[in-house]
C-alpha cells in the first residue's frame, strides 16, 4: 500500500514539477519568440507496456506527463513553441544493480541523450509531439 507522502512526493516530481517549469519558461519566453520543451517519460507510461504493472505509480506518473507535453503541443501549434516527449524503452542502468536492466537490448543514455540533442537541433518549425526510443 502507498502511502499520501509516497504518492506526492512521486507526482511533484514527476508531474508537478515539470508542468510547474514549463508554465515559467513559457511566461518568461512571451509571445512572439520560438522554443522548444522536452519532457523525459518512460515506456512505463505507455498502455499495456510490459513490466509497467509492477510500478502503478510511477506508470501512472509517466503517462500523465508524457499526455500533458502532448496536449501542450497542441495547445501550442499555432506559435513557434513546441513540445516533445521522449520515451526511452528498457534503459541500461548500472545504479540500480538490476539484471533486467542491463540486457543486451537495453539502450543506453548516451543514445537517449544523443536522440535529446538531435530533436534540439531541429528546426522550429518542425514539432516532434513523441518519440519513442528502443533498440
Amino acid at each position: 500500500t502507498l502511502s499520501s507522502e509516497e504518492l506526492d512526493k512521486e507526482f511533484d516530481t514527476t508531474v508537478k514539477s515539470p508542468i510547474l517549469l514549463t508554465q515559467a519558461y513559457l511566461n518568461a519566453l512571451g509571445q512572439h519568440q520560438a522554443g522548444k520543451i522536452f519532457f523525459m517519460s518512460s515506456s512505463a507510461g505507455l498502455i499495456d507496456r510490459p513490466g509497467s504493472s509492477h510500478q502503478p505509480l510511477y506508470a501512472a506518473s509517466k503517462a500523465a506527463i508524457t499526455r500533458f507535453s502532448q496536449c501542450l503541443n497542441e495547445s501550442l501549434n499555432s506559435t513557434l513553441v513546441s513540445s516533445t516527449v521522449l520515451i526511452p524503452g528498457n534503459m541500461r542502468n548500472y545504479s540500480e544493480g538490476d539484471e533486467r536492466l542491463l540486457a543486451e537490448n537495453a539502450i543506453t543514455m548516451d543514445s537517449v541523450a544523443q536522440t535529446l540533442v538531435n530533436l534540439a537541433e531541429h528546426p522550429t518549425r518542425i514539432s516532434v509531439d513523441k518519440v519513442i526510443v528502443e533498440v
